[in-house]
């Protein structure tokens, strides 16, 4: 997935034991979502609503606006665009 974006960087992985080549990865969301988004670099949360920052711009929300809804929609829309491991981070779970 990441070979065929423009923004995909190499990844050597230094802590792998020996390292490792050929791995690339995307870093940052504005780079990420085009991808899992099916182009349009908008995610919805898991309520339905557009995944904003806190001042309603629909952008990455930062890490502390990760609430349940939106960080369970990442990490679902990463799966289903064929990304086998994910992790996340949830800022604020009981809300």
């Amino acid at each position: 997935m990441c070979t065929n974006s423009a923004y995909a960087r190499a990844d050597s992985l230094p802590d792998e034991p020996n390292g490792y080549t050929g791995f690339q990865g995307l870093f940052g969301a504005k780079y990420v979502l085009p991808v899992i988004s099916g182009g349009n670099s908008v995610l919805k949360d898991l309520d339905g609503n557009m995944i904003a920052d806190p001042s309603g711009k629909v952008v990455f929300p930062g890490f502390d606006g990760m609430f349940p809804a939106i960080t369970l929609s990442y990490l679902a829309s990463m799966q289903e665009h064929g990304i086998p491991v994910t992790f996340g981070y949830i800022s604020d779970a009981p809300r």
